[in-house]
């Protein structure tokens, strides 16, 4: 079984790996202008038999993103991303990030739907609170230093990628951190059809 964790800022994450912590792929992205048009810089970094591959590109919109990640799910594949969090006072970064996201799981959906067994939508202080054991009004800074440090010890496959991508990176480890709570999930309802590739 594969579980993708998605952080989908527009400097965002997304990780792929499975019930025994190894992960296979990372993808992260950072915003920038494009022949005055906005695009994503995108690292992509894969695990093979002689160590971690690192690739780029530049890509216009999250649909592409989800279409570099599809390219790497061959089994199935529990997704979840992140809830956009919109400030009453000024919606519009948290609207932004709503859309985002919506194109990257989109995408995937369309791309890659007879192998998604469910797409879940978590707030970041619900999973640090599950995962990170944070109280659910932790400050944004002190939740991204946790994450930091306790990913890598919870996971530490992911620490190949980090020394391609910078230990620095909190955008990887939060996707990380959300797919270690995809994994922990019990109650999802898996269709009949891939019972048999779920873990006991």
């Amino acid at each position: 079984m594969l579980y993708l964790g998605i952080d989908p800022a527009r400097n965002g994450a997304a990780v792929l790996m499975d019930d025994a912590g190894r992960v296979s792929d990372v993808w992260c992205w950072r915003a920038h202008t494009k022949n005055k048009k906005q695009a994503y810089k995108i690292k992509h970094t894969e695990l093979t038999d002689t160590g971690v591959i690192l690739y780029e590109a530049s890509v216009r919109d999250g649909g592409r993103i989800a279409m570099q990640i599809a390219q790497r799910i061959t089994q199935p594949v529990m997704v979840v991303c992140e809830s956009a969090y919109v400030n009453h006072r000024k919606p519009s970064s948290g609207l932004k990030v709503s859309r985002f996201g919506g194109m990257i799981t989109g995408g995937l959906s369309a791309v890659c739907a007879d192998l998604i067994l469910c797409q879940e939508w978590i707030m970041a202080s619900n999973w640090r609170h599950q995962v990170l054991q944070l109280p659910p009004f932790t400050k944004r800074e002190l939740a991204k230093k946790t994450s930091l440090n306790m990913i890598p010890n919870m996971i530490p496959g992911i620490k190949p990628h980090l020394e391609q991508l910078g230990y620095d990176n909190d955008d990887v480890c939060d996707a990380a951190g959300l797919a270690i709570w995809m994994c922990r999930q019990e109650t999802i309802v898996v269709p009949e059809q891939y019972i048999s590739t779920t873990k006991k």
